[in-house]
């Protein structure tokens, strides 16, 4: 698959992908911190009767989008 590449030309594309993997990363949680202020920034007396409070809301929709556990999530 990568036959093509000599040495030098596999550490720029592992150096490459590691960088845009990093720049994912960063834009996946700008949108995550993005969704929690939004969610937690948004208390009114609704929270009262709400079974979770706005964290672990942001938490629950953050888990689903991702896929992962909600603990991770939080």
């Amino acid at each position: 698959m990568f036959e093509e590449l000599g040495d030098a030309g596999l550490v720029a594309e592992i150096e490459r992908e590691t960088r845009a993997a990093a720049a994912a990363d960063s834009r996946r949680l700008r949108l995550i911190a993005e969704m929690v202020n939004r969610r937690v920034a948004e208390q009114d007396d609704e929270l009262l009767h709400w079974a979770c409070d706005y964290w672990d809301a942001a938490a629950a929709e953050i888990a689903a989008a991702m896929g992962i556990a909600h603990r991770a999530a939080s």
